[in-house]
Formats: structure tokens, sequence, C-alpha cells
């Protein structure tokens, strides 16, 4: 930085060699000038950038957002029943893996499920047998009661309801 002539100047110099030097000066006030027009440019740019790229985000999110939203109404009005699969044709890359785990847990569910209806099956057919062969056991034995005591009638007759409400049950 030196003073020339009352005039502020920035000076850049460079040896090359012995011999040569290389001087380059120039006054503040053009590169003052020169950097408020470049700040000035750029503001402007910016300014005018920034909301078309607010709106360009705005749209890319909203439509990102869209197919996830689609993927969670398709969620939300499944019966609890439906186990099946979500179809991957309009499911965004970025929530790929959440439906495929999706997916593997509606698989390990219904599985789940249907151990679980077929153990209440097996249980059931396991139990009908023993009781059907204890409800008849019991109307023999309160028809040949009938007629000898009245009270241990109406015991073999509680015995059948006790019966009969397992048998439904079972069903």
């Amino acid at each position: 930085n030196q003073t020339i002539a009352f005039q502020n100047w920035r000076v850049f110099a460079l040896t090359v060699g012995k011999d040569y030097k290389i001087v380059v000066m120039q006054p503040y006030l053009s590169q003052h000038l020169l950097e408020r027009k470049a700040n000035k440019q750029t503001i402007v740019l910016i300014s005018l950038s920034i909301p078309l790229l607010g709106a360009l985000i705005w749209l890319l999110i909203g439509r990102a957002l869209s197919s996830i939203e689609q993927t969670t109404l398709e969620i939300r009005r499944r019966d609890p029943n439906q186990l099946h699969p979500i179809t991957m044709d309009r499911v965004p890359e970025e929530i790929k893996p959440l439906v495929l785990e999706l997916n593997q847990l509606f698989y390990q569910l219904a599985q789940a499920l249907e151990r679980e209806r077929q153990f209440a099956a097996d249980a059931a057919h396991e139990l009908k047998t023993p009781l059907a062969a204890l409800k008849t056991r019991a109307q023999i034995i309160q028809q040949r009661l009938a007629t000898i005591d009245t009270s241990l009638a109406s015991h073999l007759k509680e015995m059948l309801d006790a019966i009969e409400r397992a048998v439904h049950v079972v069903d």
C-alpha cells in the first residue's frame, strides 16, 4: 500500500530473476468500485435465485412426500386382517427399505396367526372327543338313575349342562 499524489494505491510486486521486477498498481478507489459492483450483482443474483430455488425445492419435496403419503394411506386403509404385502410400484426409493421390512413383518404375522389358528383347531379337536365320551356316559347314568334317585339325577343334569357349555366353547 502506497500513497502517490494524495491517492492510496494497492501495489503488487514480483521479482523475476535478478534483473526484472514486475510491479502492478491499482488505485484503492477503483478496487472499491469493482467490489461494490460485484457485491450488488451478487445480491441481485441471490435475491432472484433464492425464491426460484425455494419454489423448486418445494415442488420436489411435495412430489416426494405425495408418494410417501400414498403409501401411508394404503397402510392406513388396511383392515387389520389384511396381511398381504404392500405393492412396491409407487413407493419412493427413500422408504423402500421401510416398506420391505413392513412386508416382512406382515408375512411373519400371517404365519403366526396361521400357527395360532392351527393350534386352536387341533386343541378343539382333541377336546371334543373326551367331552363327547363324558357326555354320553353321563346321559347313560342319568337314564338309569332317573327312576332310582332324583337328587342324583339333578346333579347329573347340572353336569350335563356344564359339559354342553364346554362343548359350545370348544366349537
